[in-house]
């Protein structure tokens, strides 16, 4: 729950930086929250099931920006490149 917040508090300042491929590791938290978060609503129901729907979406979002990233980048040469 810590570290979804601390991702939540810099979500502005992770779309501002540059890509890089590292980027692919801010989707990893948010993935195992919002697995908790269903699994929760599983079990209990009420406010976790709109929660859980909502940590989807926003997961779904950044899956795709990230894809869509990952793509222009390796378009432009820009994964793999020697230093």
């Amino acid at each position: 729950l810590f570290l979804t917040l601390l991702l939540a508090s810099n979500a502005l300042r992770f779309f501002r930086l540059p890509f890089f491929i590292s980027a692919w590791a801010y989707s990893f938290p948010l993935a195992a929250m919002t697995i908790a978060t269903l699994a929760m609503s599983e079990r209990l129901g009420g406010a976790f099931v709109v929660i859980g729907g909502v940590l989807l979406a926003v997961l779904s979002l950044v899956l795709a920006l990230l894809t869509a990233r990952t793509a222009v980048a390796i378009v432009r040469g820009e994964i793999c490149a020697p230093e």
